[in-house]
């Protein structure tokens, strides 16, 4: 019976230990993208005001994806949809000359911390 309890007590710090990395890493790959807006807004001759409200756009999201408040799946949801549709574009126009490659990472990873938010939303 002891060793039952053990098992479970291991079992869930493992899982605390598990989600504490992947929103660590997800969390990072957000100021990441913050801080390529930033870097975008002082080299590129993008729109720079666009690249300013990403980038604070995306440090707001990782401040959400750290603490994942019950709120933050619908406003992550509403991102969801604009990237969703905004990376869509970019990687149609970009084919079959190239592959954008940040488009294929948004279109991918995305909807998986969607999902995840949405997991960590219902435990």
């Amino acid at each position: 019976m002891k060793d039952s309890a053990r098992s479970r007590a291991g079992s869930v710090l493992e899982r605390q230990r598990l989600a504490f990395w992947f929103w660590l890493a997800i969390s990072a790959s957000f100021v990441l993208a913050a801080l390529f807006h930033a870097h975008a807004a002082v080299t590129h001759s993008l729109p720079v005001w666009r690249h300013v409200l990403f980038a604070a756009i995306n440090l707001s999201v990782a401040w959400g994806c750290w603490r994942r408040p019950r709120w933050f799946i619908g406003v992550f949801g509403l991102l969801l949809l604009q990237q969703l549709y905004s990376h869509s574009l970019d990687l149609a126009g970009a084919w079959p000359e190239r592959t954008d490659w940040n488009s294929v990472v948004v279109l991918l990873g995305m909807p998986l911390v969607a999902l995840a938010l949405w997991r960590a939303r219902t435990t």
